[in-house]
């Protein structure tokens, strides 16, 4: 398959808009369970490119008409199993855990949770069924230039917020 412009430049807007959706999740939950603002992206700006990455997966094996109760089953699992090698990859490069599901019904290691799969499966199926459509026609109604300033500026930003933030590492 091969991505023309105003594609790649829609695949990146929604990678944007996933990564932001993440971090609102993120730090919406953190208020929920600590009663405390927490911001927990990864990054100066508010986004979680895990999210943006997990989105973008999804979008790739979703890409043929499948029920919702598949998109749950399978992406409750595959973004569990993301979560979980991106822990362990945390680890490895000596970067601090920026979560945990210490007390959560059903963890490991308080790095997933039973709950949180289920979040993800039911998220997961909101952006395949609804967010994805709704962004590709957005996307095709607007103007290329308009397009490729939406997908390419911010992933731009977000670029170099991690590569100045991780510079000082």
């Amino acid at each position: 398959m091969r991505l023309k412009f105003p594609q790649l430049c829609t695949l990146l807007m929604e990678f944007m808009v996933y990564s932001f959706a993440g971090w609102v999740y993120e730090t919406a939950l953190g208020w929920l369970v600590y009663q405390e603002w927490q911001d927990r992206g990864a990054l100066r700006l508010p986004v979680c490119p895990i999210y943006g990455f997990g989105g973008m997966l999804l979008l790739l094996l979703f890409r043929r008409k499948c029920s919702g109760l598949t998109v749950f089953a399978v992406s409750a699992v595959l973004t569990t199993l993301l979560e979980l090698a991106c822990s362990y990859l945390l680890d490895m490069i000596g970067r601090p855990q920026l979560w945990s599901y210490e007390g959560w019904l059903l963890e490991f290691e308080g790095r997933i949770s039973l709950p949180s799969s289920l979040i993800f499966g039911a998220m997961s199926v909101i952006m395949v069924k609804l967010a994805h459509p709704l962004l590709e026609r957005l996307c095709g109604k607007l103007p290329v230039w308009a397009v490729g300033i939406l997908g390419i500026v911010p992933v731009l930003g977000m670029l170099t917020d991690a590569v100045l933030l991780y510079g000082e590492y």
